[in-house]
């Protein structure tokens, strides 16, 4: 047989649009193995913009919270890669607020070299969702 990609090999070719970015496996085993939990969200530093071709395939089931081209979250303010993804059908507990929060600018001054070495190169971006609805048990 031949050689197959895997691990973090495949992540990081996935994440440069060269193959199709799937569904996670987690995400579906946790909506698989509850039929009552499906509001999943999935977040992290995905290495690409969200309108990137490689995502195609997760934007079938998930939309990303972050996109357009005054969301940066890196802070040389050039690239998009953290985001959440969810599935706005089932995650109904998302309140609309969230941030990107540009630390590098209030606290170092837009000083990038001073703000990557004592944080990091990646803004902290967060966002609100509710917990007080009988969906989330």
């Amino acid at each position: 047989g031949g050689a197959t990609l895997r691990g973090a090999k495949r992540q990081r070719v996935e994440a440069r649009g060269l193959l199709p970015v799937p569904v996670p496996v987690e995400l579906t085993a946790v909506q698989d193995a509850d039929p009552k939990e499906q509001d999943v969200t999935l977040l992290g530093d995905f290495t690409l913009p969200p309108e990137d071709p490689g995502f195609a395939e997760l934007r079938k089931s998930l939309i990303p919270l972050y996109e357009g081209p005054l969301a940066r979250t890196t802070i040389s303010d050039t690239s998009l890669y953290d985001n959440i993804w969810f599935d706005a059908e089932y995650v109904k507990e998302f309140t609309g607020d969230r941030r990107v929060d540009r630390y590098d600018e209030v606290v170092f001054g837009n000083d990038d070299k001073a703000a990557s070495q004592a944080v990091s190169d990646h803004r902290p971006i967060w966002a609100k969702f509710r917990t007080d609805r009988p969906d989330d048990d």
